[in-house]
């Protein structure tokens, strides 16, 4: 920074070749003195030579160009003699940067190398000011400011007759080093000032400058305090290992719990990225509720997603989470899930064809799971084909799939699977869309120990297998009128037809990937609607319906969906009803709309017989300042997979001022009723076991302060969830990021009650304070203090 302030040595440089005298002379000299550097324009309003003195000098609104950096002076002076360059009166250099340095008086020597500049300012093109009273330029990399103050905050220009105010936040020292070799400002008796108040003095404090790469150092600690796990200091290391690689380590300090470990490592290669987090601690064992009992538990995760792209058409990646045990990412604030599940694949993609290969595992951290239990695919292998454009633009498609499952306990099975389809497509005159595809499908089974439901004492293992042959029709007839206004409307009414054998699913065949079926939006017109290949729609089925769209100018929309499914397989294993014998769904539906700060999704369900609703799902977005909020709402009855279910959670901001944020979140179970004996009905949960009876799973709050230079989050958190070791429990922390100084992430010191559903860490940021998935340049440690 220092030496980019100096820069005008090159400028100076060309007054060494002046010979002659007078102006004319002095002025061709300084435009052509160096003709193997790039080109210098010098504007002034006098420019002369002294013989006598042997100096050069330019007065008056001396303005010098070269390339992209401009000098500003009121005079300039260059004495032979001494080999001294002095700039005098509004001294200021505007670099290529956008970096731009005042000066009072520049006193320099040796070509410019040394020299001594006085009531130095810089101000960085982020806005952060250096200033100090002397600079002392040691040689070309090393530059020592006297009584140096560093600050990122705005400051303020004083109105007439009031003193100057202190930025909000700034860094004061005796003396201060600048190293542009090394990239780094080392400060000695420091002090870090509050409103021009000292808070914290360090004879020793060190970190990159604000446009450093990447350099290992301390990161901003962080604390917070749990009723279970007692107050949580932790302080991250950032190791900047290379330009693409990187690791934190961020050792936690509990008094409730022993200490804990966590890290990081991050690596972008030229074919891809990988990146592993974890933690690690070795506390006090417990037993099933909880109890600390004799002896010590070694307890931790770890997390790890990597891909690389072999070449134009493979790729091949890895998505791993496992945990010692249940509570573990609950317990230590890592997260809330049901389940986490491990992936190793590889993947072709070439024109319409698609190829993949993958192994999964799975573990439960429901306290009904049972780890031994837990299904192993060693491996599953899908394949795709589509050819190109046939006889009137008919396609021919070809899916198969290859399963192996395997389980420490319990039932294994082998499956391969694959279709054959012809599609053809046929667009009428006046736009009516048909879509006809005709498949056969054929399934083989290897099952191992399968369990037949009704027959305890028997299992099934063996061979077994289906055909499938299905016809599946699809029109579309969709009509769009465009107004005068810019607005357009689009109707388009759906019919889905689809027939094959009757069919029963046989007992002998696993349902492994088949176990979700529900009837919604998404798949009321989808030719088979189970999610895996397990479990078969069979029989004639369809379905019918209306989709629309009005939109208007300014990007305001309503959207909406209706229909209704019909099956006349009575033994159909897919639920589209209430009752099982039901040959025509319930109605589906959904609304979205748009207007200008509002965004509204309703999904509902309808019982067709009594109209009432049975499935409503409610997702609002609101963005109107100085109130933001994101609410969804969700009431389930009598559904197939999730039986009655009512629940609301969200999030929402309020701008109290321009610096000020207050947030709240949250996740409630409203519950459903349950009839006692008595004939009273009581509230329950409907989502887990884990959440009490009242429904609260959790609440979060805080307040944010924020401006160009500082972030400070005040939380306090309310979890309500009970499992073993983990208690219902109270978080309270403090979260600091300061502009240009190392910070860490905060999203794991308050209590998850959102449920997320990754793995949430600790992760080394940029100066700006903001997450990367891959190592940058700008990941900066704050350095060490002693």
């Amino acid at each position: 920074m220092i030496r980019n302030s100096l820069h005008v040595r090159l400028v100076f440089a060309l007054l060494l070749l002046i010979k002659g005298s007078g102006e004319a002379v002095a002025a061709d000299l300084i435009s052509s003195g160096l003709s193997n550097k790039q080109p210098v324009l010098l504007t002034a309003r006098e420019v002369g030579y002294d013989q006598q003195r042997a100096t050069a000098t330019a007065i008056g609104n001396v303005e010098v160009v070269q390339g992209d950096t401009i000098l500003l002076a009121d005079r300039i002076t260059y004495d032979q003699n001494a080999d001294t360059v002095h700039a005098t009166g509004h001294v200021s250099v505007l670099e290529p940067t956008g970096d731009v340095i005042f000066s009072d008086d520049a006193l320099l020597k040796d070509q410019l190398q040394k020299g001594i500049v006085q009531q130095i300012r810089i101000r960085l093109k982020d806005n952060s000011l250096f200033a100090a009273r002397e600079a002392d330029k040691i040689n070309k990399n090393i530059t020592k400011l006297k009584n140096a103050v560093y600050s990122p905050c705005h400051v303020c220009t004083p109105k007439p007759g009031e003193d100057p105010q202190a930025p909000l936040w700034q860094m004061q020292a005796r003396t201060a080093t600048i190293n542009e070799e090394t990239q780094r400002v080392t400060y000695h008796d420091a002090f870090m000032d509050v409103y021009g108040v000292p808070v914290l003095y360090t004879p020793y404090f060190s970190h990159p400058t604000p446009d450093a790469p990447s350099q290992s150092g301390l990161l901003i600690p962080q604390y917070f305090h749990a009723s279970d796990l007692g107050n949580v200091v932790k302080q991250p290391v950032y190791l900047s290992i290379a330009p693409n690689m990187d690791a934190t380590l961020t050792p936690w300090y509990l008094s409730g719990e022993k200490p804990l470990l966590e890290g990081e490592f991050r690596h972008l290669t030229p074919e891809g990225y990988y990146e592993i987090r974890g933690a690690v601690t070795d506390t006090y064992n417990r037993d099933d509720l909880g109890n600390v009992i004799p002896g010590d538990e070694v307890r931790g995760y770890i997390d790890a997603h990597g891909k690389l792209q072999l070449n134009k058409y493979w790729d091949a990646g890895v998505d791993a989470e496992r945990t010692t045990d249940d509570t573990f990412l609950l317990l230590y604030r890592f997260g809330w899930q049901d389940m986490l599940s491990s992936r190793l694949y590889a993947e072709r993609i070439e024109d319409r064809s698609y190829f993949s290969i993958e192994s999964l595992a799975f573990q439960g951290l429901q306290p009904q799971d049972i780890g031994s239990q837990s299904p192993y695919v060693l491996p599953q292998a899908n394949f795709h084909f589509e050819s190109d454009p046939l006889m009137a633009h008919s396609r021919l498609e070809f899916d198969s799939n290859a399963l192996v499952l395997e389980r420490q306990e319990g039932d294994t099975d082998q499956r391969v699977s694959s279709t054959v389809g012809w599609k053809l497509p046929y667009i009428t005159h006046n736009g009516q869309v048909f879509e006809t595809t005709a498949s056969l499908r054929g399934d083989a089974y290897n099952v191992n120990n399968q369990p037949i439901e009704g027959i305890s004492e028997n299992n099934f293992t063996g061979q077994t297998g289906r055909v499938i042959p299905q016809v599946d029709m699809n029109w579309r007839y969709p009509l769009i009128n465009r107004f005068s206004n810019g607005s357009s409307l689009m109707i388009s009414p759906i019919i889905e037809a689809v027939a094959s054998p009757n069919l029963q699913n046989s007992p002998n065949i696993p349902n492994e990937d088949s176990q979700i079926a529900e009837l919604n939006d998404t798949n009321l017109f989808s030719p088979d609607r189970f999610s895996g290949l397990d479990q078969v729609e069979s029989g004639l089925r369809g379905a019918y319906g209306m989709r629309g769209q009005m939109q208007f100018t300014d990007k305001k929309y309503v959207e909406w969906l209706f229909g209704q499914a019909y099956q006349q397989n009575d033994q159909s294993p897919f639920p589209i009803a209430s009752s099982a014998d039901a040959h025509y769904s319930d109605y589906i539906g959904r609304v979205a709309m748009k207007y200008k700060w509002v965004d509204i999704a309703y999904s509902f369900r309808i019982d067709r017989e009594t109209l009432a609703p049975t499935s409503n799902e409610v997702s609002t977005n609101f963005v109107l300042k100085p109130l933001t909020f994101d609410v969804t709402y969700v009431s389930l009855k009598n559904e197939p997979l999730f039986g009655d279910r009512k629940e609301v959670f969200g999030n929402t901001a309020l701008e109290l001022t321009p610096h000020w944020t207050w947030n709240v979140s949250g996740r409630k179970d409203l519950g459903s009723t349950e009839e006692t004996p008595e004939n009273i009905n009581l509230p329950v949960s409907s989502i887990n076991p884990l959440v009490p009876s009242d429904g609260t799973v959790g609440l979060n709050t805080a307040l944010v302060f924020h401006n160009e230079c500082m972030m400070i989050t005040s939380s306090i958190g309310r979890s309500y969830i009970s499992v073993a070791d983990v208690k219902p429990s109270t978080t309270i922390g403090v979260v600091l990021v300061l502009k240009n100084f190392g910070s860490t992430d905060s999203t794991t010191h308050s209590d998850n009650i959102m449920g997320a559903g990754n793995i949430t860490s600790v992760n080394a940021q940029t100066n700006s304070g903001s997450v990367n998935p891959v190592p940058t340049s700008n990941d900066t440690g704050m350095g060490s203090t002693h």
